[in-house]
């Protein structure tokens, strides 16, 4: 394999629950690709929780397909065309939000390297590691576990599948069809040979519901280091192929599906696989921050000595018209990437850096930014260390626009995760580790206003508390950090989840969440409303609050219970004002109003409550008089009795008791004179009075006779 590919042959398989749903299996030598296909739903707060199983870790030994070129590299003293890191420093713009929060550790999920991944809803925070998935509602103080179950679990393995291993996390929440997708590999090394890419797709946006479940099956290979990448209207899985049962490396592959398939639910989703061998192994792909219709792949050549970067171009979608299509392009980077040397800690163990592959990569705005790790020379220093490395690319000219290469001397830095702000901000997380300094979280950036080629100054997000030791197995970290855009303020905010060493040593990982941002001013969320007022009436609630700064609307959420759960009532209201209406009078209603901007949804207001209550009707007029004048009738009358009288309508006829036809509609007096009479003639009155809309019956009659 080229650089940190790997069997996935675990040290230890164990039994996990039994599936209600039958495992599909490839159909034979003959048909080595099964394409994807749906194998069964599963709700996730459905499924057991609590603490992981108690079982042994398990393992992935480091693997690579030229095991002496790959030893050659490994050997710093051997290293001499490791690039000089980037002289240009700048001060940070980045800032960290909150303390944040541990996520998932080595207790929870009990595998050997984690795999860490964070995808950020709109009132979610999802975690996956290797093995385990962790479910948090959206923290505004403290972080609030809504439920967490193992990866094989979720994935729906169960006892017919006990020598299948699963491995590999990926997750990503996309706004843009509301939807969160998570992906793994699974293989059976043992007994059928199977390998599987396995696609788990929610049916709503909310990450503890129902969950379509897609795998695609391979006889005699499997995908290892899958990748998963989202555009307007695609879905790609991508992985490197191994033979089973000789791991031996096949070449890199990928599937396109059409997304509105998946999201619908389809059985057999539309898609395009495209076997081994690709131009470069070790694909990545993207996930598309802002709206596009081309899905973007890239990967660098994992062993290192190598300057290509490739691009891989998908347009048209699976099962539409002409289907997909794929164009790529070979792009030259400034210094060929070079296999790192292992990096350094407290004590004599080293950690694995893998190679020199991409970890992630990120679309937005017509640019795509890609980080991993590379050997370099930091400046005033001889000794090559692990280093940082980012490229930018113009997917309109499919040029290279910039690289960044970091490293500090007696420093190294690993497995970066790199996003895009909404201001095109590039931001990252990696871990960073010296002789005097344990594991730790840090995050740094490039600002979308730095000089080309510069890289901010890192800052700490989490100091590791002991150093790493994973014998007897491989000193594995990463293979790769989370990181993720926050879709409530529409992606000025990052949420970062990188991977450090708790106390007491050994295999004792854990991971660290928290929110940062890259930079001030841009966009800005409107202000949370405030002086939220309810007052009820009948079947309705009337609602007044004060205008937000910044909001271009509001949206208004009720309950029937004190603190939720609320649902939207309204959204896109314009003013700071509305009626509820339709409402059951006697039920006491609750109310909260966010500020909408185009750079998301402010946080709620403070509640209020109301009640609706039917209207009492309208009492009418009473001492209703009538005296006749030359040419007129002169009416008076005691007002209503009711609150809130708006006018008074009067009635005449020509005859005792009507009908009665409306003559006039005057303010709420309590007299008129009415001139449109005729001499001699006995004229018969009634008046009404009007609360808003609301009329009373007509008051007692009274009659005259002008002159």
């Amino acid at each position: 394999m080229t650089p940190a590919r790997r069997s996935l042959v675990f040290i230890c398989a164990f039994a996990l629950l039994v599936t209600q749903q039958p495992h599909l299996r490839a159909q034979g030598r003959g048909h080595p690709f099964s394409g994807l296909q749906k194998y069964r739903e599963v709700t996730l707060s459905d499924l057991p929780g609590g603490t992981h199983r108690a079982n042994a870790p398990r393992v992935t030994p480091f693997r690579t397909s030229d095991d002496e070129s790959f030893a050659r590299h490994k050997r710093p003293r051997e290293i001499v065309i490791a690039p000089e890191a980037t002289p240009l420093i700048v001060a940070s713009t980045v800032a960290i939000n909150d303390t944040g929060f541990e996520g998932v550790n080595f207790a929870d999920g009990g595998a050997l390297p984690p795999d860490t991944q964070l995808a950020v809803g709109p009132n979610h925070v999802f975690e996956a590691v290797n093995l385990r998935i962790r479910v948090w509602s959206r923290p505004t103080t403290t972080p609030r576990v809504l439920y967490d179950t193992d990866l094989g679990t979720f994935f729906g393995l169960g006892l017919f599948d006990f020598f299948t291993v699963i491995s590999d996390p990926r997750v990503i929440y996309d706004p843009v069809s509301d939807r969160w997708f998570v992906s793994c590999v699974t293989l059976d090394p043992y007994l059928t040979y199977v390998g599987e890419w396995r696609l788990a797709v929610s049916n709503t946006n909310d990450p503890t519901g129902t969950y379509t479940l897609y795998q695609a099956q391979f006889n005699g290979e499997f995908p290892d280091f899958p990748s998963l990448g989202v555009s307007d209207d695609k879905v790609a899985l991508t992985g490197n192929a191994y033979g089973l049962p000789s791991s031996v490396f096949l070449g890199s592959e990928f599937l396109v599906a059409n997304k509105a398939d998946l999201v619908a639910g389809v059985g057999a989703p539309a898609s395009s696989f495209y076997d081994h061998p690709q131009v470069v192994d070790s694909i990545q792909a993207a996930q598309s921050l802002s709206s596009t219709s081309t899905l973007y792949l890239a990967a660098t050549p994992g062993d290192g000595g190598s300057s290509n970067l490739q691009v891989w171009s998908i347009d048209g979608v699976p099962g539409v018209g002409g289907g997909a299509s794929v164009t790529t392009k070979s792009l030259t980077l400034q210094a060929p990437l070079v296999v790192p040397p292992d990096a350094v800690q407290p004590g004599s163990v080293r950690i694995m850096t893998n190679d020199a592959r991409l970890n992630n990569l990120a679309y937005r705005d017509g640019f795509l930014w890609m980080g991993g790790n590379t050997g370099c020379r930091p400046a005033g220093s001889a000794a090559v260390r692990s280093c940082l490395h980012f490229a930018q690319v113009d997917t309109a000219t499919l040029t290279l626009a910039q690289e960044i290469t970091h490293g500090e001397p007696g420093i190294d830095y690993y497995y970066p995760a790199v996003t895009v702000d909404a201001r095109g901000n590039m931001v990252s997380v990696f871990t960073r580790s010296s002789n005097s300094e344990d594991p730790s979280v840090y995050t740094s950036g490039h600002s979308a206003s730095d000089p080309t080629g510069a890289f901010q100054s890192p800052l700490i997000v989490r100091a590791g508390q002991s150093a790493y030791d994973a014998s007897p197995y491989d000193q594995r970290w990463g293979d790769y950090e989370g990181i993720s855009t926050d879709p409530f303020d529409n992606g000025a905010t990052v949420w970062i989840a990188g991977q450090l060493m708790g106390a007491g040593g050994g295999m004792n990982w854990t991971t660290w969440i928290a929110q940062v941002s890259a930079g001030s001013g841009g966009c800005q969320l409107a202000a949370t409303p405030t002086g939220l007022a309810a007052a009820g009436g009948n079947a309705q609630v009337s609602l007044t609050w004060s205008a937000s700064a910044g909001a271009a609307s509001y949206s208004v959420k009720r309950a029937t219970t004190s603190g939720g759960p609320y649902a939207t009532a309204a959204s896109g209201v314009i003013a700071p004002s509305y009626t509820d209406t339709g409402l059951n009078n006697g039920t006491t209603y609750y109310y909260e109003v966010s500020a909408v901007s185009a750079c998301g949804e402010s946080a709620d207001s403070a509640q209020v409550g109301a009640t609706p209550t039917a209207a009492q009707p309208v009492a009418p007029p009473t001492s209703l008089k009538a005296t006749g004048a030359k040419r007129k009738v002169m009416l008076s009358w005691t007002q209503s009795t009711s609150t809130g009288i708006t006018q008074n309508r009067i009635y005449r006829s020509t005859s005792s008791g009507g009908p009665y036809a409306a003559i006039a509609l005057i303010g709420a007096n309590t007299g008129y004179t009415d001139t449109q009479v005729t001499g001699g003639t006995t004229y018969y009155y009634a008046v009404t009075s009007l609360r808003g809309p609301d009329e009373s019956t007509l008051s007692t009659e009274a009659s005259a006779k002008p002159k």
